[in-house]
């Protein structure tokens, strides 16, 4: 978001205060001044990780804040820390008062690391009072130097002291084949965390030209265990960048003319390479600069990761690091020189090119998401038309462009503020020193000329004195001697060092007012049951720390919640989680913020006008919808045995019963025993839920009652058909005469995500949102009386498959044996079966094998098997005869009668009550035996 606190409340309106969470943000990448040592973000605006994206807002216009202070040549970035400015100038390290601009401290580094040479800077925090600071040298070495800070009892800093603490020298890295020791390609290294948070541990990662990747402890400057990583490779971006939960580092990596990533993550103090150099991605190497951002997949839906880079002809690249394929290639800019160039604000990337064959800057506006869209239709994946515009400097910049959130105000005829809304500006800056001509310039990023190409310059970005005590607001400033270093934003100040090596610093000017602005809601139109973020800016124009203001959320002319906030100069980002209850039956649902309204207040404003913002929302009216339980079907139940209720279910509406399923619940009149299934349905779809259920060893008869949307998840318009009952019977074990079916076929819903089995037999779709057309709109003209556009964004919904109507199958199967087949009368013989049930249902769980099966002899007398494994799997199952109590030696025989003549005998098996949504399954079998003689033929008469 904008800024560098958020604060999330959650509120469930249907209960109107149900619960509270307050919850700080989570890391937000690129564009932080510092983390303290617990790895908790303490204020956006710096360029950490060359992602020049301020998330603070900033109120316009700038003025001078103080006359410029000679600190020195430098060209990093300067550091905005609790009312104190860190810079390198030349080799000193200075430390400034931000509020006044007096020089607290310099101290010539070189006078404590001999062969420092000035590079970039930035800085730990481990209190109020102290600061370490960490500065990748130009001679190949990291040094590490505190600051101590002596404050007044107000806060503010008095003096600066600085003291040596480590350095580590990457010279020692050699690689045998290089005739070369090692050096940093860049000025930058960047800052790991360790993905156990409880260690509270950060840490110093860089790359080398000899292929080393090094990750130093920042607390003594050594390697981690295996924190010097050689891979086959060249680092192309020596600082790298950070991503994922910041335990990530990730570098550029090229062998030979090929480029690719190369990556390794921190846990409990060991570095893990643990991202391979992927030497596919590209053919003409990836050089640095790199940005990387979470965006919305546009395609497919959800999100994946982009990383953004430049390759050795100067073309921009965008990967997708979640599916390792390029998104898209502009070579428009071939040839041109990117040094610290790349920031991503919202769907915008914001190129700055150092300089051109001309040795002339150019920065460059790029929508990501046209360029990803274009490059979907292009082989090559090119995609030179998303530029929206571009901007050429009249010399060279090494500061790059940095994006800001800006609150702009309206006032009405009188003076009164009539609205203020939040705009994105971006602010250039370059090296010319030819008077008037400017070299600090704030353009539109949202707005832009699009006949020209060009962006739109912002009339009131600085404020100026013309003549004594008579100002103007004019769109950009010439700093004398050119803007040297790279620019920063933070705590309300715009600080750099010009070419005079002067630091110069804006700032606006203060007032005792806040405001609430850019209101939005994450939907504009909302459905029951579903949870939203209301999200508003309280803009800061104090300039100071304000705490305990008051803020209210009203719902509806009801007041649902009560908070106080705590904020610095930049402001706060508030977020208000609410659900619209499923039985919500207004037409539309308004939120209003009030901040500081309460009396007495907090801190008296200038103006109350702006403390109250509200946005309105439209609830979807959901269309009829009625589920209904249509009957219930189940399969016989014998005593003590399992069997299958089978809750037959009909959507009888047009809207799809689709996350969240509807629950269908079965139970038994008179006990407590219920199961609960879920079940997803197409409109005017039916469906069938099967249940598995044991009954008593007992003869009787029970009530089963089938129930659908029994939780009221889904707002019906009638009820009464909700719940079905049927009467059951449990009844004997007793011999079927014969098998209806061993076949059976039945058809239920699968979502897309959900299917794994079975033939689809009809389609089912919806309408999703697929992207933003984009068109422009002229909203006015700019002083040359060239029209103004604006874009105007409208949602396209596309067909999306969301599940097929999938027709299931089961068969059953059973084979027989007898031994022996040839036997004399008064013998016994012994009979096995097997039974099995085959088929492609996703839930094969749900099926159930034979539950019985009866042997029958010619003699009229039939035996129930015994089974010899588990009749809930489906698998072939053994069953045997009992033990035969006739037998001496209790063997499982039926024994032949005397008295049959010879001939020839058919046993048969009859198997049933495999139970499958689809119905009862049996299945038999049968076998010839022979009888030849008598046992009295032989010696030995006895009964075995």
């Amino acid at each position: 978001m904008k800024y560098n606190n958020k604060i999330t409340i959650s509120v469930l309106i249907a209960i109107l205060l149900l619960s509270i969470t307050i919850s700080h943000a989570n890391f937000e990448f690129g564009g932080l001044d510092y983390i303290n040592t617990q790895g908790k973000v303490v204020s956006f605006g710096g360029n950490l990780w060359n992602d020049n994206y301020s998330k603070g807002t900033a109120i316009f216009p700038l003025a001078k804040a103080w006359e410029p202070v000679d600190v020195g040549l430098n060209d990093g970035q300067p550091l905005i820390i609790d009312n104190l400015i860190f810079t390198l100038g030349g080799t000193s390290a200075v430390a400034v008062r931000k509020d006044t601009g007096e020089i607290l401290n310099q101290v010539n580094l070189q006078s404590i690391y001999p062969h420092y040479s000035s590079g970039s800077l930035f800085a730990l925090k481990h209190s109020n009072n102290q600061y370490q600071l960490i500065s990748p040298s130009k001679d190949g070495r990291v040094i590490s130097f505190t600051a101590n800070i002596v404050r007044d009892t107000e806060g503010n800093p008095t003096g600066v002291n600085f003291l040596p603490h480590w350095s580590f020298s990457v010279t020692q890295l050699n690689r045998e084949e290089l005739e070369i020791t090692s050096k940093i390609l860049t000025q930058n290294a960047t800052i790991l965390v360790d993905s156990n948070s409880s260690l509270n541990k950060v840490y110093v990662g860089f790359g080398t030209d000899t292929g080393h990747m090094v990750v130093l402890d920042s607390s003594s400057g050594t390697p981690l265990t295996k924190g010097r990583v050689l891979v086959d490779s060249v680092l192309g971006s020596g600082s790298g960048i950070t991503y994922r939960n910041f335990d990530h580092i990730i570098f550029s990596a090229n062998k030979g003319d090929t480029g690719g990533f190369v990556g390794a993550s921190v846990s409990n103090g060991v570095l893990t390479p643990n991202l391979k150099v992927k030497d596919d991605i590209h053919v003409d190497g990836i050089i640095g600069p790199m940005a990387y951002a979470v965006i919305d997949n546009y395609f497919s839906g959800g999100t994946n990761g982009m990383l953004v880079a430049q390759d050795k002809l100067g073309r921009i690249i965008g990967y997708d690091t979640t599916n390792d394929k390029l998104l898209f290639i502009i070579d428009h800019f071939e040839g041109n020189k990117t040094m610290n160039g790349i920031s991503i604000a919202g769907k915008y990337l914001l190129l700055t090119f150092a300089e051109d064959i001309n040795g002339r800057a150019k920065t460059v506006c790029i929508n990501y998401e046209k360029a990803i869209e274009e490059a979907q239709y292009d082989e090559d994946k090119r995609a030179n038309y998303s530029t929206l515009f571009e901007n050429t400097f009249a010399s060279n910049t090494y500061s790059s462009a940095i994006a800001l959130s800006v609150a702009e105000q309206e006032f009405d005829s009188i003076g009164n503020i009539k609205e203020t809304i939040y705009r994105e500006v971006f602010l250039t800056a370059h090296r010319g020193t030819k008077s008037p001509q400017k070299n600090l310039n704030m353009f539109y990023l949202d707005q832009y000329n699009a006949s020209t190409k060009k962006p739109i310059s912002v009339p009131y970005a600085f404020q100026i004195m013309e003549s004594e005590g008579v100002y103007k607001t004019v769109d950009g400033l010439h700093i004398e001697g050119g803007v040297f270093s790279q620019i920063s934003y933070g705590e309300g100040y715009l600080v750099f060092i010009d070419g005079l090596g002067k630091l110069n610093a804006y700032t606006a000017i203060k007032e005792n007012n806040l405001a609430l602005v850019n209101f939005e809601n994450t939907a504009d139109l909302l459905e029951k049951g579903e949870t939203y973020q209301a999200i508003v800016d309280v803009v800061n124009y104090t300039g100071e720390n304000q705490d305990n203001i008051p803020i209210e959320y009203w719902i509806n002319g009801t007041r649902v919640h009560e908070d106080r906030l705590s904020f610095g100069a930049d402001g706060i980002t508030v977020y208000f989680q609410y659900t619209v209850p499923i039985d919500f039956d207004e037409d539309s649902i308004t939120i209003e913020a009030k901040l500081n309204m309460k009396t007495p207040r907090t801190l008296e404003e200038t103006t109350y006008d702006d403390n109250i913002a509200a946005i309105t929302m439209e609830v979807l009216q959901q269309e009829e919808l009625d589920l209904e339980v249509t009957h219930i079907t189940h399969s016989r139940f014998y005593k003590g045995q399992y069997g299958t209720v089978n809750v037959h279910v009909r959507n009888n509406s047009d809207q799809t019963i689709y996350n969240p399923s509807a629950p269908v619940r079965m139970r038994i009149a008179g006990t407590t025993a219920e199961f609960v299934q879920h079940i997803n349905l197409p409109p005017k779809a039916a469906g069938t839920v099967s249940f598995r259920l044991q009954v008593p060893n007992e003869e009787r008869d029970f009530t089963i009652i089938g129930e659908i949307n029994h939780t009221r998840v889904y707002v019906e318009t009638d009820y009464t058909n909700n719940t079905k009952s049927k009467v059951a019977s449990i009844i004997g074990v007793t011999p079927s005469t014969g098998c209806v079916t061993d076949y059976t076929e039945w058809i239920e819903y699968r979502s897309v995500e959900g299917y794994s089995s079975g033939s689809k037999v009809k389609e089912h779709w919806t309408q999703v949102f697929s992207h933003y057309d984009e068109e422009e709109e002229e909203v006015g003209t700019d002083a040359d009386g060239e029209p103004i556009y604006r874009t105007r964004r409208t949602p396209v919904y596309v067909p999306k498959l969301i599940g097929w109507d999938v027709q299931f199958y089961a068969s059953s199967g059973a084979s027989m044996s007898v031994s022996p087949t040839t036997i004399k009368t008064g013998y016994g013989i012994e009979v096995e079966a097997e039974t099995w049930v085959i088929t492609n249902y996703d839930r094969p769980w749900i099926l159930s094998n034979m539950q019985n099966v009866y042997a029958y002899f010619s003699d009229g007398t039939s035996v129930a098997m015994i089974p010899q494994g588990s009749t809930s799997s489906i698998d072939n199952l053994k069953w045997i005869l009992p033990q035969n109590h006739a037998s001496v030696f209790a063997q499982r025989r039926h024994y032949i009668p005397i008295e049959w003549p010879d001939g020839n005998y058919k046993i048969n098996i009859f198997a049933d009550n495999a139970n499958t949504p689809g119905g009862t399954l049996c299945s038999d079998a049968s076998q010839t035996i022979t009888i030849q003689g008598t046992m009295y033929e032989d010696d030995h008469t006895g009964i075995r």
